[in-house]
């Protein structure tokens, strides 16, 4: 083979060469990205549908409360001591049972119209449905009827009218007496005329005997809220969330993608919808939340898969052309050689052959003393030494290249991961907002119904109450500035106190009573550069996370001292410190090394530090408790 052909095929060899590291290289991106993708989005969908088991267990928990409440209690007992004098109470019952059933619907009876009204069945309204603040505060009622049984299954209150006044047939009272509660799936209620969940609880007396059954039917509509708000919150347009039944039937359905026809539950990760679209999916299950033992529920998040790879979609496309440009450009340049070469080796047969076996340039031509054969092996020498001196070029050139494209790479995957983490850390804030705002909505409801029972002879009372109602708008105010901080809002620094800022932080910190708070300042005041609410929240978070590990008797402390350029803050802990391999990524989004919480509080923490130009690290010696470090930029 001549040496004009060798070269040839060596630039063509190099150009696929290259054009297979590009083809590589985008494949490998679009990898990484869809298990990014997934890895957030299952994140997303596992703490969305925790929220809805956690929803389920606040109301749970709600009527197990007002079980205990006094009133209801000798409602209960007054019912169960009448009932039980009679020589055939189950048969009084069952004769009540059938006049109320054949009585026409909302036609009522005088003793039908006396346990409607009567004084528990008020308390109930006013206590339990709160129907006008309610539809006032969020536009729908919250529970659609509540009614009391007794012990036999008869009703004792009921703030609405029922199909039937005996209970103790249904599934729900026996299981209700049997495990202490009940929760139902979701159904159209003939009764109160909405979408809801039935939900029960045993009440026991004082000496922990059953004496009866509070059930309320709940409208599903504040299920169906938390969904729209994960919907509302993400930054892409095709995001659908379905709430699924144990068979694959679609309960609830959010967004623009059509995924209920057919598409149940599935193991695959892209799936095509009936409309054509090629949908990212992922999915959790309930499991839920404390006694809740959860609903054979399944949360399924859909995206638009051409959405959420298109940026890998771009990247590969760029990568190809490049590809291609560079592997013409190495064929062009091979065959230009190769053409330049050959020429003057026809001469010099031998030679040409030696070099071309051996593929050993650095051989060179006998000299020649005289004549015009003198100028032709200068001349062959010199191109020898020529393309020796090009193969090196090559070479460096090549690695030069394939450094310069994994860099770029580099650069892009990282990108593309930070915008999937950011992304994730914005629904994920904004599903901790609402968790947050549900507790504030019960304490703002407390202070609702305390404020109509207080009458204006106790003037004390009331302004307690209204501090109350300052500190949960104050609250929500943190919670609303948490989410301005996923959006990156500039701070609006000030002086501030930092003795000040830290008290307030530990006295809103839950906390066992055998652990000591102290702060040790170099100078009183000890003026910072910084945003009040936002290094509120910082200073929340440390010292929480502090008093949380300490656990039992212990200490949390924060020390400052000036530096020539900048303030140095410390909150310290006497607890068991940070796994070594978990310190390094604490400041991440969604790492924590609690059980329960989001991990987003010191991904939070560092987010706005750095906004006001400064620096958080962890500092930590194992099992000799933690410490964080801040250093601020001073003024």
């Amino acid at each position: 083979m001549r040496v004009f052909h060798k070269l040839v095929i060596s630039s063509l060899v190099f150009s696929l060469l290259v054009a297979a590291i590009g083809q590589f290289a985008a494949v490998h991106s679009q990898r990484t990205l869809r298990e990014a993708v997934r890895a957030g989005w299952e994140a997303v969908a596992a703490e969305t549908m925790d929220k809805i088991d956690r929803c389920i267990q606040r109301r749970i928990e709600d009527l197990q409360v007002y079980a205990r409440v006094q009133r209801l209690q000798e409602a209960l007992a007054e019912s169960n001591e009448r009932f039980d004098r009679m020589a055939d109470p189950l048969g009084h019952i069952h004769e009540l049972d059938e006049k109320w059933m054949a009585s026409p619907e909302h036609v009522l009876s005088p003793w039908m119209h006396a346990l409607l009204d009567a004084g528990l069945s008020e308390t109930l309204r006013k206590e339990v449905e709160i129907e006008d603040f309610y539809r006032r505060q969020y536009g729908y009622t919250l529970f659609g009827e509540v009614f009391v049984t007794n012990k036999h299954g008869a009703n004792v209150a009921q703030t609405g009218w029922t199909s039937d006044y005996y209970q103790a047939d249904e599934p729900w009272w026996h299981h209700a007496k049997d495990r202490g509660t009940y929760v139902g799936d979701i159904a159209y209620d003939e009764s109160a005329r909405i979408l809801s969940l039935e939900l029960a609880v045993a009440v026991t007396d004082a000496h922990g005997d059953f004496a009866g059954v509070l059930k309320a039917v709940w409208n599903v509509k504040e299920i169906f809220g938390i969904l729209a708000n994960v919907r509302d919150a993400s930054e892409h347009r095709s995001t659908t969330l379905d709430l699924l039944s144990d068979d694959g039937q679609v309960l609830h359905h959010v967004g623009p993608l059509a995924m209920s026809e057919g598409s149940g539950i599935t193991k695959e990760e892209i799936v095509r919808i009936p409309d054509g679209t090629r949908a990212f999916v992922v999915h959790a299950p309930s499991r839920g939340y404390r006694d809740f033992e959860g609903l054979p529920w399944t949360l399924r998040m859909g995206y638009d898969a051409a959405e959420i790879l298109a940026p890998a979609a771009g990247l590969q496309t760029v990568l190809l052309a490049f590809s291609a440009v560079v592997a013409a450009a190495a064929l062009l340049g091979g065959l230009l050689l190769a053409r330049h070469i050959a020429r003057p080796i026809v001469a010099l047969t031998e030679t040409a052959k030696a070099v071309s076996h051996d593929k050993d340039y650095s051989v060179r031509a006998a000299p020649v003393s005289h004549g015009e054969m003198r100028t032709l092996v200068d001349a062959f020498n010199t191109m020898l030494g020529r393309i020796q001196q090009h193969e090196r070029q090559l070479r460096e050139q090549q690695a030069t290249e394939t450094q310069r494209i994994e860099s770029e790479l580099a650069k892009v995957r990282d990108e593309l991961v930070r915008k999937t983490r950011l992304a994730a850390l914005g629904q994920v804030s904004a599903s901790i907002a609402h968790d947050l705002r549900n507790p504030l909505g019960a304490v703002r409801n407390a202070a609702y119904l305390l404020k109509r029972r207080l009458g204006a002879e106790q003037p004390g009372l009331r302004d307690h109450v209204a501090i109350i109602e300052q500190e949960v708008t104050k609250a929500d105010r943190i919670i609303t500035n948490l989410l301005n901080m996923t959006r990156t809002r500039p701070p609006n620094k000030e002086p501030v106190d930092l003795a000040a800022l830290a008290q307030a932080a530990w006295k809103r910190c839950v906390y066992p009573d055998a652990v000591r708070f102290r702060i040790e300042l170099p100078e009183e005041p000890f003026l910072i550069q910084a945003d009040p609410d936002q290094f509120s929240q910082v200073l929340s978070n440390l010292i929480g996370n502090a008093a949380d590990a300490v656990g039992g008797d212990g200490e949390c402390v924060v020390e400052a001292l000036r530096e020539p350029q900048s303030d140095v803050l410390i909150v310290r802990d006497t607890g068991p410190g940070w796994p070594e391999e978990t310190r390094e990524r604490l400041f991440e989004p969604l790492v924590t090394t609690k059980t329960s919480g989001t991990g987003l509080g010191l991904a939070i923490c560092r987010q706005i530090v750095e906004s006001h130009g400064g620096t958080i690290e962890a500092l930590d010696g194992a099992g000799q408790g933690a410490a964080v470090r801040i250093r601020l930029p001073r003024s």
